[in-house]
């Protein structure tokens, strides 16, 4: 796929609401050009988690339930048995179905409670991703109490908490639309996710494949963005999802981006492509380089899935 380039120009200008973009895909039509909602956390990549979060749980009951969050917990061990941290993030996740965000009479006094959670569970999420983020966890909460509110205010920090609360009303507005859908998937996993580390998609709605942006930057989607996107579907080898749209919606600027799927790839292929000719040969590439599918028993019959259904 060589010709990101354009791609991601084309992307961006649309991202940023520049006015001389051929292809004007701009899901909320009118909104005046303007600057980007400023990322004020001194830790942007927390801030950026906890949004792309919160902009899932404002969407529907039960978006946060299979959330990275969930694996991550389980890293925090301070101590013997069970880590404290999992039954926290079972709270925090129930917390937000009672606080019920997604309700367009979401009460103001709400998005300050609705950011401290995201932002414990965007903590839980970096310690599924690095040996870092655990550490820092651990570090904070050895001498917490093991509780909610304990553990909020141990790894929940002012200045993160102000930034998430004062961007969450306009990524709630801004995402009203896809509450009307018939289907939402949440961090839905496909069939090669588990060769590719676990990737799941942040939503699915309907038949388009969103992925959520908090940077406030000019460079919004780039190579990565564009690979991300293209993977994910690519990953869904028995098309099991029926995605036929991707997008990208960049939280801070307050824009969305989105193409046909097959269009996407015509472009960063710069040919014609068959979606299931594709998928074949990605799966085969990904199989030869994981050592997930390398460990991986027999199949048991012709018959099975990758995601080991019949």
């Amino acid at each position: 796929m060589p010709h990101t380039a354009a791609v991601a120009r084309d992307a961006n200008h649309v991202l940023r609401g520049s006015t001389n973009q051929r292809e004007r895909r701009i899901v909320a039509p009118g909104r005046a050009k303007e600057p980007p909602l400023p990322c004020r956390a001194t830790n942007h990549a927390l801030a950026g988690t906890a949004l792309d979060l919160l902009a899932r749980a404002v969407l529907r009951s039960g978006a946060l339930e299979r959330s990275a969050a969930r694996d991550g917990a389980g890293r925090i061990v301070v101590g013997p048995g069970i880590p404290p941290a999992m039954s926290i993030e079972r709270a925090a996740v129930a917390r937000i179905d009672v606080m019920r965000p997604w309700e367009p009479a979401f009460p103001e006094v709400g998005w300050r409670e609705l950011a401290e959670l995201c932002l414990l569970l965007g903590r839980f999420e970096q310690a599924r991703r690095s040996r870092e983020a655990v550490q820092f966890a651990v570090e904070r909460v050895r001498e917490a109490p093991p509780t909610l509110a304990g553990y909020t205010g141990a790894l929940v920090d002012a200045d993160a908490m102000e930034d998430v609360a004062t961007a969450a009303p306009a990524i709630a507005a801004d995402h009203a639309d896809l509450r009307k859908v018939e289907r939402l998937e949440f961090g839905p996993p496909f069939g090669l996710s588990r060769e590719l580390g676990g990737a799941d998609a942040d939503v699915i709605a309907d038949d388009l494949l969103l992925d959520f942006k908090a940077t406030s930057t000019t460079r919004i989607a780039g190579r990565s963005e564009l690979w991300q996107l293209a993977g994910y579907a690519l990953a869904d080898l028995e098309d099991e999802y029926g995605v036929r749209s991707v997008g990208i919606s960049a939280l801070r600027w307050r824009r969305r981006w989105t193409l046909p799927l097959g269009e996407l790839l015509e472009r960063l292929a710069g040919r014609p492509v068959s979606l299931e000719e594709e998928r074949r040969a990605f799966a085969s590439m990904v199989r030869k380089s994981s050592p997930a599918y390398a460990s991986r028993p027999p199949a048991r019959s012709e018959g099975q899935t990758l995601n080991g259904s019949q």
